[in-house]
């Protein structure tokens, strides 16, 4: 077994390029982290599933590790509390990709959000509209 375990809730992309520069410095290993293993890619929600079935049938591992949106992981903690799993950190509202850094918007602008996103964020913009932005697609839809 490796000694962490790691499910990334999107394909390693920009955002994780902190997590990319240390695997590529060998940070993880100067820390004593000798195997790291990175888990496959899951559908949206189904992250802390994915964390608690590979620490479950690998108990020999240190630690199994997740990133979530923590609009996600709220609900489906609530709804299984039985995947007992533990926030450890968030970017409550310090995420690089906040709206507010947007600037003053129009009625009607466009705002692309991811998918699971879309309804908090029509509420909380009544006069734009808010389009969903798929997971596969989110990259090139920023180009338009």
């Amino acid at each position: 077994s490796p000694d962490v375990a790691v499910q990334l809730d999107y394909y390693m992309s920009l955002q994780f390029a902190g997590v990319a520069c240390a695997l590529v410095n060998d940070t993880y290993q100067s820390k004593g982290i000798n195997s790291l293993h990175f888990l496959p890619t899951c559908p949206v929600g189904e992250e802390a599933a994915r964390v608690r079935s590979f620490q479950n049938a690998n108990p020999s591992t240190l630690a199994t590790l997740g990133s979530v949106e923590q609009n996600i992981f709220t609900p489906t903690l609530y709804n299984d509390p039985s995947l007992n799993v533990t926030a450890v950190a968030s970017m409550f509202r310090r995420s690089p990709l906040c709206v507010a850094s947007l600037g003053p918007l129009k009625d009607g602008d466009v705002i692309g959000a991811h998918e699971d996103t879309v309804e908090l964020l029509q509420r909380i913009f009544p006069k734009q509209k808010v389009v969903a932005s798929p997971r596969g697609t989110k990259n090139t839809d920023l180009l338009d």
